[in-house]
């Protein structure tokens, strides 16, 4: 269950990758101890918002299409499986289809498109905060869950892959109601991990081959990194995806609190480093990695509650925006509003999930941190013995 398997595909090539994910699955037993005749497999993919697939905020459709064939050739019926963000409702979810790529991939593989934004409510025992669960009635329908994430930044929870992928079995606009209920990012992460415990996928297969840096998961740049990674367990796939974009895993919030909860070890023998160090990137951008949301100023000040308070606020850049209201739709703080056609934040009531950023399809919304931010940063660093 811990292995991760890392295999280096440096392009959007279907025969590549599929032929990578089938000596995948034959390290780890076999397309066969996976997919059985007849199943219906729910594939997973991250389609966050309506984006070509160039920009990197998406599956690539190319990983979806290639594992359809795989699942075919098995006897076995793929559906495609998605949440998007904002409403989930049929027109808005084609039309994302659409643009991704994922409808052409899918009539290429005999993939069927879930058009059904039916729901079920679900017991979850192995939940911390979430003992109750609202899914897609489409992934109740199928036999398994292959999980196909696409590794990413993320403006709030620092780094997003195969756990966080899961968050998209929650239907359309309930996804919101959790940022509201829970703006403390550790109460956060932990419901991320309820939700991903309520359905398991058996799989994770990571699409890196071009992964975003900076300022994702919607709003950063495209970075060739050249793999696939797969395993059967979310957490040690997102614990080694980490390592490889040189992420300690203490900065990000979900991998924490999975790590509390005993839910994997957050280490890598020395063989296993050295087996992977090819795959490894020492630059990769991650400009949250030092935002206060990770940080525990209580250790060192005795006004550490209040500066955590200071989270960096979304900033607006009317010149790129075009008024879409996709941002004012997707606030779980119902804190953005139209003013002389411009957008408007009552910083006062913001929580701080930057869904707005995410859901941007213009990249019109900044994240920004005060004065006040950067010197608590700047102490951070200091008292931890890092470099200014």
């Amino acid at each position: 269950m811990r292995r991760v398997i890392a295999k280096r595909v440096v392009e959007y090539d279907i025969g590549m990758i599929k032929k990578s994910i089938v000596e995948a699955f034959d390290e780890l037993g076999g397309v066969g101890r996976f997919i059985k005749k007849d199943m219906r497999v729910a594939l997973k993919p991250n389609l966050v918002l309506k984006k070509n697939k160039e920009a990197a905020a998406t599956t690539n459709p190319c990983i979806v299409e290639a594992l359809g064939y795989i699942i075919k050739e098995a006897g076995a019926q793929a559906v495609l499986t998605e949440s998007p963000g904002g409403p989930f409702i049929k027109g808005r979810l084609k039309s994302i289809y659409d643009e991704t790529g994922m409808t052409k991939a899918c009539e290429n593989a005999d993939i069927i498109l879930n058009l059904d934004t039916g729901q079920e409510d679900i017991k979850n025992e192995d939940g911390m905060f979430l003992k109750n669960v609202t899914v897609m009635k489409a992934v109740m329908d199928a036999d398994i869950i292959i999980n196909l994430p696409k590794l990413k930044t993320h403006g709030q929870m620092v780094y997003t892959g195969a756990v966080k992928n899961m968050f998209g079995i929650v239907p359309g606009m309930i996804k919101a109601e959790h940022h509201f209920r829970m703006p403390d990012y550790d109460d956060f992460a932990n419901s991320l991990i309820d939700i991903f415990l309520s359905k398991k996928p058996v799989i994770s297969i990571l699409d890196a081959i071009d992964a975003m840096e900076g300022h994702g998961p919607s709003a950063g740049e495209a970075r060739r990194l050249g793999m696939i990674l797969v395993s059967e367990d979310a957490f040690i796939l997102d614990y080694f995806a980490c390592c490889v974009i040189n992420l300690n895993y203490k900065d990000v919030p979900m991998l924490m609190q999975a790590a509390k909860r005993g839910l994997y070890i957050p280490e890598l023998t020395d063989d296993e480093k050295k087996d992977k160090e090819e795959f490894f990137c020492a630059d990769f951008d991650i400009p949250s990695r030092d935002n206060p949301r990770v940080i525990d100023f209580s250790d060192h000040t005795p006004s550490g509650r209040f500066i955590k308070l200071l989270k960096p606020k979304p900033v607006f850049r009317h010149n790129k925006c075009v008024l879409c209201g996709e941002c004012v739709r997707s606030c779980p703080a119902d804190v953005l509003s139209v003013k002389n056609k411009k957008i408007h934040v009552d910083l006062d009531g913001c929580i701080r999930c930057y869904c707005c950023q995410e859901m941007c399809p213009k990249r019109a919304v900044d994240i920004k941190r005060g004065a006040v931010i950067e010197g608590a940063l700047w102490l951070d660093r200091v008292l931890k013995g890092r470099k200014p």
